[in-house]
């Protein structure tokens, strides 16, 4: 990394912390049953992922889920899998200040909304998916056990390396239905 880079990602994280100081959150374990509004946070670079979430996406709202996923797009520029879909919004590298977080309204739209659940799928662990899960006000936040995610999230799901985005799925969809199941 050169040390231009270091320094955007020093005053990146710097001013990151900072504004986590200040996010004020009601965190709430939730049962997925009783979830209301599910957000998806996830890197839609690759046609493959994008098509994994958009099935999940119908899963949740075949479950009468209000659904919102924000893919990241690891490009200056959008494919046709990319296309403004009524659930999906997204926002790419072109949207990046030079410390990596989004100028774009949609993504401050995200951070502020009041889900029950947020699904953070950032296996690629990208900054500015970071730092919007970090800000983002659910209430209960879901993502992979890493040692840079146990600052951001309620529930961690320890997967592989190898293992496909729908066994995180399926683990996360498990363990969010044990929340609360006897009351």
């Amino acid at each position: 990394m050169s040390i231009t880079n270091k320094i955007k990602h020093t005053i990146g994280d710097y001013i990151f912390n900072k504004k986590m100081l200040s996010v004020k959150r009601n965190v709430k374990a939730i049962n997925i049953k009783n979830a209301e509004r599910i957000g998806i946070l996830y890197d839609a670079t690759n046609e493959n992922t994008c098509n994994t979430v958009k099935n999940w996406v119908r899963i949740f709202k075949e479950n009468k889920k209000k659904i919102k996923g924000l893919g990241f797009i690891n490009a200056k520029t959008f494919q046709a899998h990319h296309l403004a879909k009524l659930d999906f919004d997204f926002f790419s590298s072109a949207d990046l200040n030079w410390y990596n977080h989004s100028k774009n309204p949609v993504v401050n739209n995200f951070i502020n909304e009041k889900f029950d659940i947020l699904i953070d799928l950032n296996f690629e662990n990208n900054k500015p998916a970071y730092y919007i899960a970090g800000l983002s006000q659910a209430s209960f936040k879901v993502g992979k056990l890493s040692p840079q995610n146990k600052l951001i999230h309620d529930l961690f799901i320890d997967i592989n390396q190898n293992d496909s985005m729908d066994n995180f799925m399926l683990q996360a969809q498990h363990y969010l239905q044990l929340i609360n199941s006897h009351e």
